[in-house]
């Protein structure tokens, strides 16, 4: 055993006066550091999230980040106002565009545009994205990613019946309505006298198409949701041509994943699915290119994005982390991996490129990194029963598909019914 030379007592009350010193400036910086929330149904989502609060934390480290997870958007808006009027509110809201509205018309969420004006080069966002983040000309927070709808199509039924690849070029002058029918005809198959076996397309729109109004450039409501347009003659035409879909052409039905479609007109959720199926090595060969084109070519597209809680105690701090997972390149990126939708600012973007360049057909990325350009939003989120509105569209519209009824008495008879819920604020 090695002898312990004793210590001076000198030394030892410099060591404690040392000790002592670092605990204090220890508990001083715990004193001084803040914890900010968010919440949001993460339960599912890649360890990338982790990441980026971890990140945050070691960058900020005055401020603590910490996840609220949730199961669903339900459960994750119930539990923001149910948090908030006890006072302990959530620092930071995540949401699709139903909850993330729902926190701005509850005033559950506060506008940013302060803060935007002072940090923010909102340049890097597509326009139409942050416009689906503004409530009465306020904008309540920033986008992450949407989910636009594409037009994903099976190569090897297309090459049967000898049609082109579809467009990856939004843009692109040609694959307008007339080409999209004649398409979908030609892909749809008869084998008996009951009806298609084969489908020129699983899915069109949702209740007869309502929601590709945007490809004629039309609406079914006003930006602030206070007027109804669907008994506008050019609403009904166009609605009318949808609905020749099912009733005159017959081309909608089957399922795409299975092969019993050739095509589907859906959610950018869908190319997950294609990875995964692909990756067994017995599916069929696979592409995807833009909508069709009516007098413009735009994407119907779900929106997401963090707001700020109008009862934050920290409203500084939790800034910063919104900026961070929204703007700022290195968490940014992080967010958008985790959030496994379609990014939309520069970092993120060449992320998606780089990660998806060896998973996608060639020359069909940008597909979906040009699309947030062209998205668009219905605005039922920006009305406190827009989810009231959304269910009765869908039924009623989709009538006319099914031949019992024209559009135009669809549009009578629900009419009366909308303008009266529309007042409902």
């Amino acid at each position: 055993m090695i002898p312990v030379k004793p210590e001076c007592p000198q030394r030892l009350l410099v060591m404690m006066v040392w000790i002592l010193l670092v605990a204090i400036a220890g508990a001083d910086v715990s004193a001084q550091q803040v914890t900010v929330t968010l919440i949001g149904p993460f339960g599912n989502w890649g360890d990338e999230l982790t990441e980026a609060i971890v990140l945050f934390s070691e960058k900020y480290r005055d401020v603590k980040a910490e996840l609220l997870i949730t199961t669903n958007w339900n459960t994750t808006m119930s539990q923001a106002a149910t948090m908030t009027a006890g006072g302990v509110a959530p620092d930071l809201l995540y949401g699709s565009a139903t909850p993330f509205h729902y926190y701005a018309l509850n005033h559950l969420s506060q506008p940013i545009d302060s803060w935007v004006q002072r940090d923010i080069d909102t340049t890097v966002y597509p326009k139409s994205v942050l416009d689906a983040m503004r409530l009465s000309d306020s904008l309540y927070g920033l986008p992450t990613a949407v989910s636009p709808s594409l037009a994903y199509y099976n190569m090897d039924r297309f090459n049967e019946v000898g049609l082109d690849m579809l467009p990856v070029n939004w843009t692109s002058e040609v694959f307008n309505w007339d080409d999209f029918v004649t398409i979908t005809r030609k892909l749809t198959r008869y084998e008996n006298e009951g009806g298609a076996s084969h489908f020129g397309t699983q899915a069109f729109g949702r209740g007869g198409g309502w929601n590709r109004l945007g490809m004629w450039g039309l609406d079914l409501f006003d930006p602030h949701m206070t007027e109804f347009y669907g008994n506008r003659p050019e609403v009904i035409e166009a609605m009318e041509q949808f609905a020749t879909l099912w009733t005159t052409h017959g081309v909608i039905g089957g399922k795409f994943m299975s092969g019993t479609a050739a095509m589907t007109l859906a959610h950018a959720d869908v190319l997950n699915q294609l990875i995964n199926q692909q990756g067994s090595g017995s599916f069929f060969n696979w592409s995807v290119g833009v909508l069709p084109r009516g007098t413009k070519r735009l994407t119907y597209t779900a929106f997401h994005g963090i707001g700020l809680s109008s009862q934050s105690k920290h409203p500084e701090e939790a800034w910063q982390l919104l900026k961070f997972l929204t703007y700022e390149p290195e968490g940014a990126v992080l967010f958008a991996r985790a959030e496994n939708r379609i990014p939309l600012i520069p970092a993120t973007t060449r992320d998606f490129r780089q990660r998806f360049s060896h998973l996608l057909p060639r020359g069909t990325i940008t597909v979906f990194t040009e699309s947030p350009v062209f998205a668009y939003d219905a605005y039922l989120s920006r009305h406190p029963i827009g989810a009231h509105l959304l269910t009765l569209l869908d039924r009623e519209l989709a009538r006319p598909t099914r031949g019992e009824v024209s559009v135009q008495q669809v549009m009578n008879e629900i009419e009366p019914a909308i303008r009266a819920l529309l007042k409902e604020r």
